[in-house]
């Protein structure tokens, strides 16, 4: 494998530069030039998949904050917070997170994947200053685990045995992070993509070190055993707990990523002949852009009360929300109608998703007296969400066809 990925590193160094270029004009342009950033960006973006193989892991990462930066500007349509400032963090993230992938060499040094990190790290509170518009110290549990990430990081340069402890703990302190933002104060709903991907980019690469072909830090079977019920435990705790939908799907999406990972079914890392994963993420994501309009107060979280009698007042609305649902429930059994593989554990996750599925009917189809409901209309969401239905149905129904 050589240390460089010219394509890749070039990319990354567009993205990384495209940021600061728009971080600097931002504030030499009026409020009302402010908006066009969005689509600036998401242009930008969609340049940055042309050149990519289409199974890349940066592909699917790109993929990613283009929607992000599309139900952003929709949620925060004519307010401060849709600024240039918002869409420039946005490259930035897009350029910095793949850089591990640029430069394979980074992933045989756990400072320097440290380093990277912290740089995401910081990145994130920028970001949410930006759409909170305050500015808010971590919890001391937060300001705790970044001693104990660096301390581990320091530790990997004579005990490399301990490569993934610093990618673990990371992974932990976002789960921490988004805990701490959704209980202390409301962080509106797009902010749950990136999240998803930052911890899906993280667990992918913990378990996919033995694709990467590194020796240090892979996983021995039992410890990554541990290391799956331990996740799935934590997740599953929250899918149950947690009051807010958008958080709650998160969750599920990501227990799903788990049980994939660890029964070799998927990685990011690893080439691939089907678009599953790819699909699997764009509903979530399609799912996420529908709780964008739904939720149509920036300090009102979606929950369950929020969402009562949906069923009667937006009827397309709700069908389109529970098909996606219903097929991102679905989607973990067409990884074992491929492979002939892990029946139960795919089975397993059907069944949570169609519990989740009866739930959210339940809800949507709850009588209550409300005196007006306001959704955000976007025909650009609207387009993803319809495209992304179509292009899952496709491939599900070319899937179950297929021998």
């Amino acid at each position: 494998m050589s240390d460089v990925t010219p394509l890749a590193a070039l990319i990354s160094a567009g993205l990384i530069v495209s940021g600061l270029i728009i971080l600097y004009l931002q504030h030499r342009v009026s409020d009302r030039l402010q908006h066009p950033f969005a689509f600036l960006v998401i242009s930008i973006l969609i340049l940055s998949i042309l050149p990519r193989a289409i199974h890349a892991p940066e592909v699917l990462f790109s993929f990613g904050m283009i929607l992000f930066a599309l139900h952003l500007s929709t949620y925060y349509s004519g307010t401060p917070q849709n600024s240039g400032r918002l869409y420039g963090l946005i490259l930035l993230f897009t350029g910095i997170v793949p850089v591990l992938h640029a430069f394979p060499s980074f992933y045989h040094h756990a400072v320097l994947r440290y380093v990277v990190g912290l740089l995401i790290w910081l990145l994130l509170f920028r970001l949410e200053s930006q759409v909170s518009r305050v500015d808010q110290p971590g919890t001391r549990m937060e300001q705790t685990l970044l001693w104990v990430w660096f301390v581990s990081a320091l530790m990997t340069l004579v005990q490399p045995e301990l490569s993934t402890l610093p990618d673990m703990i990371f992974v932990l302190l976002l789960l921490v992070h988004i805990e701490h933002a959704w209980g202390r104060r409301h962080i509106p709903a797009p902010i749950v993509i990136l999240y998803a991907l930052l911890l899906g980019w993280n667990l992918h690469f913990i378990y996919g070190l033995a694709y990467l072909g590194i020796p240090q830090g892979v996983l021995e079977p039992m410890e990554e055993m541990w290391l799956s019920i331990l996740a799935l435990s934590l997740m599953l705790w929250r899918i149950i707990r947690t009051k807010s939908l958008t958080k709650r799907f998160m969750y599920f999406w990501l227990f799903q990523e788990v049980v994939l990972l660890h029964f070799e079914l998927s990685n990011w890392f690893l080439s691939v002949s089907h678009f599953y994963d790819v699909i699997r993420f764009l509903l979530f994501s399609a799912l996420t852009g529908l709780f964008v309009m739904i939720e149509s107060r920036a300090r009102n979280p979606l929950d369950r009360g929020l969402l009562q009698g949906l069923g009667y007042e937006r009827r397309r609305l709700t069908v389109f929300m529970l098909s996606i649902i219903a097929l991102l429930a679905l989607y973990p059994m067409a990884y074992w109608w491929r492979t002939g593989q892990h029946l139960i554990p795919m089975l397993s996750l059907f069944i949570l998703g169609a519990v989740l599925l009866a739930d959210q009917v339940r809800i949507s189809f709850t009588r209550v007296e409300r005196a007006y409901r306001i959704i955000r209309p976007s025909l650009s969401i609207w387009s993803t969400v319809i495209l992304t239905l179509i292009w899952g149905t496709l491939i599900l129904f070319n899937t179950l066809t297929t021998q």
